[in-house]
């Protein structure tokens, strides 16, 4: 994968508020279902959603800036040449570098202080007290875990308002059920710990599952609330009625009170997403009146008359 800045379009001091709105506008923009059918858009999308994965976690992107672990999140083993404490001469062989390690005065290592060095080199420990019968005893050497797992996961605009499962599969082949907790936004990573790739020792890392929202035909969110728009005719607004409107709990009556207009802003009552303090939003329904028959005679005749009128009152 490429640099996971320049992925997701961001300077490398990128704020995690400046990363995750980076983010989310590409996930939008991306997201397969809005995409059918096109392969390097879902890539594309494959791609934003790893480099966030990082850089949304502190510690793999402060590891991954210092060079510590690459793009993909694997660990980089570094050359320590130069004038560092393990300087020393180079031979090449096969494609392979290697180094003559040297003490800290500068004299070659050997025997014990050799082998420490190497192990060293490759973050081991060497653990010398563990040596018995010909094996090793100290279970400190263990290789890193595999790193995370992204698996995408799409929810309906309803599921993610008001909770509910969804059901994702793992690199093992097994399926199961996620928990999407109330109120969840677009780009919420779940992780689903020792649910992802094994490793050689057979430790498992972790799946991360990354949420989108599917898009509703109506309705859209901000922050907590909800919000829609609602066609009325003109005599609806000049007169008033009982309309139907969409909620995440079906449709509800609404009133629209006589003499609205056009931008007359309603509001539902708990009709939004769960506060994380407790408490839950509202639905707004902005009111937008259009004419049911443009070419109504009856409706341009009685404007007309009504325009007539007005002229021989000024």
């Amino acid at each position: 994968m490429r640099d996971p800045y320049s992925v997701l379009g961001v300077e490398r001091t990128a704020s995690a508020d400046e990363i995750k709105k980076a983010y989310r506008q590409l996930a939008k923009e991306l997201h397969p279902d809005l995409n059918p059918g096109k392969a390097d858009i879902e890539q594309r999308f494959k791609e934003v959603s790893q480099a966030y994965d990082l850089l949304s976690d502190p510690e793999r992107r402060g590891q991954y800036d210092r060079g510590e672990i690459d793009a993909e999140g694997n660990p980089r083993y570094r050359s320590y040449g130069g004038g560092g404490p393990y300087a020393g001469g180079q031979e090449e062989a096969g494609g392979f570098r290697f180094r003559h390690a040297t003490g800290r005065g500068g004299q070659q290592a050997e025997g014990d202080d050799l082998f420490d060095q190497i192990f060293g080199i490759f973050g081991h420990r060497a653990a010398r007290q563990g040596w018995s019968g010909g094996e090793w005893s100290d279970e400190s050497y263990r290789p890193a875990r595999p790193q995370p797992v992204i698996i995408n996961a799409t929810v309906s605009f309803a599921t993610a308002v008001k909770g509910g499962t969804h059901r994702v599969s793992l690199p093992s082949g097994r399926e199961i059920d996620v928990h999407i907790p109330p109120g969840t936004e677009d780009g919420t990573r779940l992780r689903l710990p020792e649910q992802g790739r094994q490793g050689p020792d057979g430790r498992r890392g972790d799946a991360v599952v990354v949420v989108q929202v599917a898009p509703h035909p109506t309705l859209y969110r901000e922050g907590n609330d909800i919000h829609c728009t609602l066609p009325v005719d003109l005599q609806q607004a000049v007169l008033g009625d009982r309309v139907q409107v969409d909620t995440v709990d079906g449709p509800v009556a609404l009133r629209v009170p006589p003499g609205s207009n056009s931008g007359t802003r309603l509001r539902l009552r708990g009709k939004g997403a769960p506060k994380s303090g407790g408490g839950v939003g509202d639905q707004y329904v902005t009111l937008q009146i259009t004419l049911s028959d443009p070419q109504d005679p009856e409706l341009a005749e009685f404007l007309r008359a009504r325009q007539s009128q007005q002229a021989g009152t000024d």
